[in-house]
């Protein structure tokens, strides 16, 4: 009977064995940074959402202010201008200021505003504005726009 030799355990062979990934650590700290850092990123994403909803408002009324103003500035402008000089007003209000006035007609059609809650707000503002500063009113009609015109006006 032959004996063989005792068996001796081999080398390992390959990597040794690796830790799991850190998002999948079993670890009581990992999870709780990753509990935090879940949580923090929701905080600051209702955060962000709550501040936007509260500055539509103030930021509607604002930009229908300065349309309203550069409207009302413009045809001012315009309508008080020498004939003989409205051309060089208007080339002037294009390069200086970036206003371009275009003559309409009345089968130009033009598109609709899209239906956002932001163009909504400020529709409504300029509506508000606009039929408060109208020219060419009676004297009763322009007090009763007087009373109302603090809504277009910056409080």
């Amino acid at each position: 009977m032959s004996s063989a030799p005792p068996a001796t355990p081999s080398p390992p062979t390959g990597n040794p064995p690796r830790s799991p990934p850190f998002w999948r650590a079993d670890s009581l700290l990992a999870r709780s940074f990753l509990l935090i850092a879940l949580l923090l990123l929701l905080s600051l994403g209702g955060w962000f959402q709550i501040y936007r909803s509260y500055q539509r408002e103030p930021i509607a009324r604002e930009i229908a202010q300065q349309m309203t103003t550069t409207i009302n500035l413009t045809r001012a402008a315009i309508v008080n201008s020498d004939p003989r000089l409205r051309r060089e007003l208007l080339l002037d209000l294009n390069e200086t200021e970036g206003i371009r006035v275009y003559a309409g007609s009345p089968e130009e059609k033009l598109e609709p505003v899209p239906e956002e809650v932001m163009f909504e707000l400020i529709g409504g503002r300029i509506k508000a504005c606009w039929t408060s500063t109208r020219p060419r009113a009676s004297a009763s009609t322009r007090a009763r726009r007087r009373r109302s015109s603090s809504r277009c006006r910056k409080r």
